[in-house]
């Protein structure tokens, strides 16, 4: 059933999560403003409203990626 408390506390713990992989993956990006906008771009996948603005993310983040992450710069994958 799709109602009451379970389903609000566990959309709250699934944020919650979410906010922590977010928080745990900005590690490999040296720089302060990358970081930030990792975070700003994994907040707008999260909340895009239609699947176009997912995929505007998705490439925004794939191109902050490459430019940006430490770990592609080694060749290893997240």
């Amino acid at each position: 059933m799709a109602k009451g408390e379970d389903v609000k506390n566990k959309t709250i713990s699934d944020f919650f999560h979410f906010k922590q992989d977010i928080n745990r993956n900005a590690v490999y990006f040296s720089d302060p403003k990358s970081k930030d906008q990792f975070k700003s771009i994994m907040m707008d996948a999260y909340n895009a409203p239609t699947s176009v603005q997912a995929v505007d993310a998705e490439k925004r983040l794939e191109k902050l990626i490459e430019k940006k992450s430490n770990k592609c710069q080694k060749n290893e994958v997240f």
